[in-house]
This record gives C-alpha cells, sequence and structure tokens, in this order.
C-alpha cells in the first residue's frame, strides 16, 4: 500500500471515531428511577413554550454541546417534621412528629414543576422543603382539631394534612407516597386530665 492509500485509510478511520464519539454523546439513557431534563432547545407545551424536554425511562437523543442533561432523582426521601407547642382549636399546646416519604413526580404537569422547581438542588434541600411544606399543613390542621380528636383518630389526621400538603407540593413537584403521625406530647397534660374526668 502506497502512502495515499493509508492516509485515506487513517482518514476514514478518524471520521468513523469521530462519528463514533458524537452519536455517543448524542444517546442519553435514562434509569427507570429517574428524570431527564433536556434543556437548551425551545418546544411548545399547549400554548406556551418551554426551554426544557422530559424524558422518564428509555433512552433520547440530544445535540451535544447545544443541550444539556439534568437529572431528578424519583426515589423516595424520608421527611421527618417535629413541631413543638403546636396550638389545638382548643388553644391546648401540642409537641407532634410526623414521618412521611415524598417523591419527585416524574409525570407532567407536575414533572414540568419539578423541573423548574428543584433542578439541581441537593436531596437535602428537596427534603428542608418538603418538611417546612408539611408542617405548615400540619400546623393548619392541628389548629382545627380538638387534642381529643387528634389523639383518638390520628389516621383522620393523616388524610388532613396530606390533603392539605398536596397541593403545595405539587406545586414544586413532589408528592406524599406515605404519612403517619407519629409522637403526640402534651406537656400540660391535658389529655391526662381529660381522660381521668371521663372515667372519674
Amino acid at each position: 500500500m502506497g502512502p495515499p492509500v493509508i492516509v485515506i485509510l487513517a482518514l476514514g478511520l478518524l471520521c468513523a471515531v469521530a462519528v463514533l464519539f458524537i452519536v455517543s454523546r448524542m444517546i442519553c439513557v435514562v434509569g427507570p428511577s429517574e428524570l431527564l431534563v433536556i434543556s437548551g432547545s425551545r418546544r411548545r407545551i399547549g400554548d406556551h413554550a418551554v426551554g426544557y424536554r422530559l424524558l422518564r425511562g428509555g433512552r433520547a437523543l440530544r445535540w451535544p454541546w447545544i443541550e444539556r442533561i439534568d437529572r431528578l432523582d424519583l426515589s423516595v426521601l424520608p421527611v421527618t417534621v417535629q413541631h413543638q407547642a403546636l396550638l389545638t382549636v382548643d388553644f391546648v399546646p401540642l409537641s407532634i412528629e410526623v414521618e412521611a416519604a415524598v417523591r419527585v413526580v416524574g409525570q407532567p404537569p407536575t414533572a414540568d414543576a419539578a423541573a423548574q422547581c428543584l433542578l439541581g438542588k441537593p436531596r437535602a434541600e428537596i427534603v428542608e422543603l418538603a418538611a417546612a411544606l408539611i408542617g405548615g399543613s400540619l400546623a393548619h390542621v392541628v389548629a382545627s382539631c380538638t387534642p381529643e380528636q387528634i389523639q383518638s383518630d390520628p389516621s383522620h389526621v393523616e388524610s388532613l394534612v396530606i390533603a392539605e400538603a398536596d397541593f403545595e407540593l405539587r406545586a414544586i413537584g413532589l408528592e406524599v407516597e406515605r404519612l403517619v403521625l407519629g409522637s403526640v406530647t402534651d406537656e400540660l397534660g391535658y389529655l391526662v386530665t381529660a381522660a381521668e374526668l371521663q372515667t372519674g
């Protein structure tokens, strides 16, 4: 083989490697427990344009150096909320703990809110946001209940807190998977006194 043939083969090999490199940069693989956000090019959703597209699971093509990719973790986030001296409807202060599990929603339209509000935030910050919203809903629900209602029917209180928090959480792209009312502490002894009066 003469030098021109070697040069042509080398150039062909170089072009093939370059094409393979570009194609590998274009293909994005998305796991089942993550939401891929591809930003950089505008597309229409309904009557407005956005600068990203979403993909949950599967593969997608993107334009290298034009579009960038970010990932949102869809796995469950444990959230603990501890509130001291929450006032009930009877102005009795209660200390209440709530254990919850939230996750980023992977389906539109809530996934769009997640892409806009949570992208780039670490898990710890997302947990803090969820805890603050659930804590506010808990305070609001407790303020509408008596201490006896909270103690005797915790599942009803849990459903009220979930219903209250759901709207706020979905506005930032989250949803409640599970919420359980934990310890309820009555430091003034109101519940003990009320129980003694009922049994006495």
